[in-house]
């Protein structure tokens, strides 16, 4: 997964997710994945829990996938997440690799 494929993977695996085409166009990754983990949050705020595990499934395989452009992507929506009113049901959805940044960067969250 890189820069130029993110999209047509969140797309392709989130499609309830709406990305703003301003971002595909012009392959913003920051803006997509903070909106991402907005919708993370907003969905575990929600219950919607199925939401929430198909996110925190597409972090995880874009951090054992991602280039590093990708994986530094995954870094800032945790960092997002981790503000979340939500954020302690979201990291019961996180995978292994998932798991290990949040600790790594988020020690005390």
């Amino acid at each position: 997964m890189t820069r130029n494929t993110i999209f047509e993977e969140v797309e392709k695996c989130l499609p309830q997710f709406r990305i703003n085409a301003e971002w595909i166009k012009d392959k913003l990754g920051y803006p997509l994945i903070n909106d991402l983990a907005r919708h993370i949050c907003e969905a575990a705020v929600d219950c919607r829990s199925e939401q929430v595990r198909e996110g925190m499934a597409f972090l995880e395989r874009a951090v054992g996938e991602g280039d590093d452009y990708v994986r530094d992507l995954v870094w800032e929506g945790i960092e997002t997440l981790v503000s979340c009113e939500s954020a302690t049901v979201i990291r019961h959805y996180c995978g292994p690799l998932t798991t290990a940044l949040w600790r790594e960067h988020f020690p005390h969250e």
